[in-house]
């Protein structure tokens, strides 16, 4: 029996069950819930043109939001951490099929890429939100509470501020394309972005 249900609305449905799993809802900030409402939104058009007729630019569309949708992921997600033995062995406890446990255990110790990974993005993400709750906020404030050197507080070189404030530069950069403005030293008295 065919279902009356549109498919568009059944998948973007499962877009947002996964988004709930994912990221969580977080309306203290902002940064966070814009870029998690484009994840949402960029998922589901994916979807929605993998799903498609098959036409001459379908192969096309299917890049072009993938691509959109992989730059909010690398955002709002933490950096990959390879799997431990330990961890590997706890996930294929019990499991059945020998092609799961086999890929599983090859995974062991592996980065997904090449190349250096993208590890300081979802902390340009935190200093912003930080900078939201608390515009008095300083770059050197943001830099002791974020930056993962493993220095105390008070002790984080000018290096360490450095490469925070060049993925703020461009997670501002990018959230102009989306047509925020969240430039650190426009972020008002109230916390929220000024308008031009």
């Amino acid at each position: 029996m065919a279902s009356d249900r549109d498919p568009s609305i059944t998948l973007r449905a499962g877009v947002e069950i996964i988004a709930l799993a994912l990221l969580p809802v977080d309306p203290s900030r902002q940064v966070y819930t814009i870029l998690r409402k484009c994840f949402v939104d960029y998922f589901g058009e994916f979807l929605d043109s993998v799903f498609a007729e098959k036409s001459p630019e379908w192969r096309l569309k299917i890049s072009q939001t993938q691509k959109r949708f992989e730059e909010v992921v690398s955002w709002v997600s933490p950096p990959y951490k390879p799997m431990t033995s330990e961890q590997a062995l706890s996930l294929i406890d019990g499991a059945s099929p020998a092609v799961w446990r086999d890929a599983v255990l090859r995974s062991v110790g592996k980065h997904p890429r090449r190349g250096q990974p993208r590890s300081k993005r979802h902390l340009a993400v935190w200093a912003l939100d930080m900078k939201c709750l608390d515009p008095s906020l300083t770059l050197r404030a943001a830099t002791d509470v974020l930056c993962p050197c493993g220095k105390a507080t008070g002790q984080h070189t000018d290096k360490c501020r450095e490469q925070l404030r060049q993925q703020i530069n461009r997670l501002v950069k990018f959230l102009k394309t989306l047509g925020y403005d969240f430039t650190w030293e426009r972020i008002g008295a109230d916390g929220r972005r000024e308008s031009e």
